[in-house]
């Protein structure tokens, strides 16, 4: 089954109008503009006791996709679904060897969540295309409240006015998560922007940022770039900036060096003049977080929390050939490995053989040459930047946007090539070459369009 997408969307011509997006795709756009809207403005909700919470987008998830399944409307992918199976039997088969049941919830949360990745919906560019649009679309008002949080902390020299805490019970918001993060110190009035719906600042700076990158690798539309880039650094989050400098490069390998050489100069030179003038400017106004050098620095600073400390302990539990096969069981992992990255809670609990299947699981679902920008920079931010490994929003929006809504549509340069050797061996045979009719070739992709939906 070939699954592509043309390298540069732009040269597709694709008109965004709802009119052009396939009858037979449109029960998977709904679906997936659904489930993104529960992720953008239900995050913070769950229901359940306070110790074991469930997010609410990870019941509707469920639900939903349940329904698509029985429906056929969705499917799932082979190579994901066995790869998914290896990483759940390496967790299972470390578990018996460590002589230990473990925690139960946090085994069945673990391969719930990962289980949503191994779902597929192929759709046309179109469809594509519009599932995307649908989700920057989503974002404009949370980006409009970041503006106005900001704006009126600046003016007002008080606390975030527009916050969900005070509005509602505990007892239906997810726990665990800095809503409130003051800036630049923990006792300074001014709180990063959160957008209202989303966790923490972290996250709403991660889905701007997110919204940034597709629009500039799909649309292009200079409005909702500018937007999105204002609402990512006004959350003064370190997650979304990182999520642009990851990205872009892939998105300035697309570009002509007439327009990549200005923009890198123009960009370096506005961030030195900021730095000189003291502006905080996110990220780097944080690597003071990364200083361990005074007792107890890395367990009170962010960045520490994030990066060193679980670099330090990685490292230490890899050259352990104890933690091989094994680890210590689910859910054991304390607040000793500050705040775990996937691949470092993964070989605490199930071993290194579990984290090398769950790698290799997780990267398949991360391929394919279709919105690779956001791929690399959401695999490493994922990977390396925090405790992700559980995380119900990430993964979801990651089982959305990767993995169920897959363009399919015909790679060029893969048909001429196989047209090219086909001819050669017809004239080897001594039989005719030549390739088929326009109509016959549009005929044949419609035909397994048709049969990919089918399935």
């Amino acid at each position: 089954m070939m699954r592509r997408i043309s390298a540069d969307p732009r040269k597709t011509g694709e008109p965004l109008s709802t009119d052009n997006v396939p009858a037979e795709d449109r029960a998977v756009v709904n679906f997936a503009t659904f489930q993104l809207f529960s992720i953008i403005y239900l995050e913070k909700f769950a229901v359940g006791p306070l110790k074991f919470q469930i997010s609410v987008p990870l019941l509707i998830m469920f639900v939903s996709l349940v329904w698509m399944i029985v429906t056929r409307s969705v499917t799932f992918s082979s190579t994901r679904i066995s790869l998914y199976l290896i990483f759940v039997s390496c967790c299972l088969f470390a578990q018996v060897l460590a002589n230990s049941v473990g925690s139960i919830p946090s085994m069945a949360e673990l391969f719930l969540l990962y289980a949503f990745m191994t779902t597929s919906a192929p759709l046309s560019e179109a469809g594509y295309r519009r599932v995307l649009d649908n989700f920057i679309k989503l974002m404009i008002v949370p980006a409009v409240i970041i503006l106005i949080q900001y704006g009126i902390q600046k003016i007002t020299g008080r606390g975030d006015p527009i916050s969900m805490t005070y509005l509602l019970p505990k007892s239906v918001l997810m726990q665990g998560y800095t809503y409130e993060a003051h800036f630049p110190n923990w006792n300074s009035p001014f709180q990063r922007p959160n957008g209202f719906f989303f966790l923490e600042p972290s996250f709403a700076s991660f889905f701007t940022a997110s919204a940034a990158i597709i629009e500039l690798t799909f649309f292009r539309r200079p409005f909702f770039v500018i937007f999105t880039l204002i609402a990512t650094a006004l959350t003064q989050g370190g997650t979304g900036v990182t999520l642009l400098v990851l990205a872009s490069p892939a998105l300035l390998a697309r570009e002509s060096r007439r327009i990549v050489v200005p923009l890198v100069i123009v960009t370096v030179v506005g961030v030195f003049l900021a730095y000189l003038s003291g502006i905080q400017l996110p990220l780097i106004s944080r690597l003071g977080e990364l200083d361990q050098s005074s007792v107890g620095a890395g367990y009170e600073s962010s960045g520490a929390l994030r990066l060193i400390i679980p670099w330090n302990n990685l490292i230490e539990l890899l050259s352990n050939p104890s933690y091989l096969f094994t680890g210590t069981g689910a859910g054991s992992t304390g607040p000793s490995l500050g705040n775990p990255w996937p691949i470092l809670k993964l070989t605490r609990e199930y071993g290194i053989i579990a984290m090398i299947s769950y790698v290799v699981f997780v990267a398949s679902a991360f391929t394919g040459k279709y919105n690779v920008p956001l791929k690399i920079a959401a695999w490493v931010v994922f990977n390396f930047t925090g405790g992700y490994l559980l995380d119900p929003s990430l993964i979801l929006f990651f089982s959305v946007v990767f993995c169920i809504i897959e363009p399919v549509t015909r790679d060029k340069e893969v048909e001429e090539f196989g047209y090219k050797w086909r001819n050669r061996l017809v004239a080897g045979l001594g039989g005719p070459s030549g390739r088929p009719s326009e109509s016959r070739r549009a005929q044949q992709s419609a035909e397994k369009h048709s049969s990919l939906v089918s399935r």
